[in-house]
């Protein structure tokens, strides 16, 4: 079937060009989400909400073309009765563009690119965050939660000591 016969009436062009906006969005992301690792480092609180709000803007062009090709999916789902995760590699193929897939292709693997590195600047926030909490923990007295330290006989303990640094 070619995109006129097609039960969804998209054309190859329309295709090529979300996927290539979404490619220069995934691409920003990534630069972005490098940025954001190196102010993470740094310990720039200023500079990492400039980042959050150019990030939650690329992150809202993608989920735009996302509910886009979505709606695409659902109307050749009901048209075919194909289970939903098919449709999309099956309009692909019907509109027999190998471009288009090649640029999915390479859309997918921005898409992994920027996940990993959410999930390491996402690690090392977690990470800011419980160091934060114990510090907090011991200025104000309170029990932090220790460390398990191993015994002379090999088993392990936890520490249980209070440290308090300023008094009040």
């Amino acid at each position: 079937m070619t995109a006129t016969t097609s039960p969804v009436q998209v054309s190859a062009q329309a295709v090529e060009q979300m996927i290539r906006k979404d490619i220069t969005s995934a691409d920003a992301l990534a630069k972005l989400l490098t940025h954001e690792h190196e102010v993470l480092q740094s310990r720039d609180h200023q500079g990492l909400s400039a980042l959050l709000e150019r990030k939650q803007a690329l992150m809202a062009q993608l989920e735009q073309n996302a509910r886009q090709r979505s709606g695409w999916i659902k109307f050749l789902a009901e048209r075919t009765r194909l289970p939903a995760e098919q449709c999309w590699e099956r309009l692909l193929q019907e509109l027999a563009n190998p471009e288009v897939s090649e640029l999915w292709q390479q859309f997918q693997g921005k898409i992994k690119e920027c996940k990993n590195a959410n999930e390491i600047n996402g690690k090392m926030i977690s990470r800011g965050q419980r160091t934060l909490k114990q510090l907090l923990g011991i200025i104000r007295g309170q029990q932090v939660q220790n460390p398990k330290l191993y015994t002379a006989a090999g088993d392990t303990r936890t520490q249980n000591q209070s440290h308090t640094v300023i008094k009040v």
